[in-house]
């Protein structure tokens, strides 16, 4: 599992969030083995996973994309996903559930939503 993977994105914001997945933090690349489902959330708490408040799992809005012996997954942010989370820090979490079911923590890190002036 990587830790610290600490993110900030713009409130209101559409963007891809790119994360190259390791075994650990200075560890080989990790391929997600076939079959395997990819979840990602944010929430207020590390304890509150039920409670997330952006979730999103793959293919629909994770890219799963073979690289270098392992996997990268690309988190696909609209804007509604951030808007009215201005200032907050969140923490965020990414799985893969496998094809046998058995859940596996890829990484951990907070995501800072920072506040914007639309002018």
């Amino acid at each position: 599992m990587i830790t610290n993977q600490d993110l900030e994105i713009p409130e209101g914001d559409t963007r891809s969030i790119t994360i190259p997945l390791k075994t650990s933090d200075n560890g080989p690349p990790y391929t997600v083995p076939p079959g395997g489902v990819v979840h990602w959330w944010a929430s207020r708490s590390m304890h509150d996973g039920v409670g997330a408040l952006i979730k999103k799992s793959s293919p629909a809005t994770i890219v799963l994309t073979p690289t270098g012996g392992g996997t990268t997954m690309t988190i696909l942010m609209s804007a509604a996903d951030t808007l009215g989370r201005g200032w907050q820090n969140l923490y965020h979490e990414g799985y893969v559930v496998q094809a046998d079911g058995v859940k596996v923590r890829l990484f951990s890190g907070t995501l800072k939503v920072s506040k914007t002036l639309v002018v």
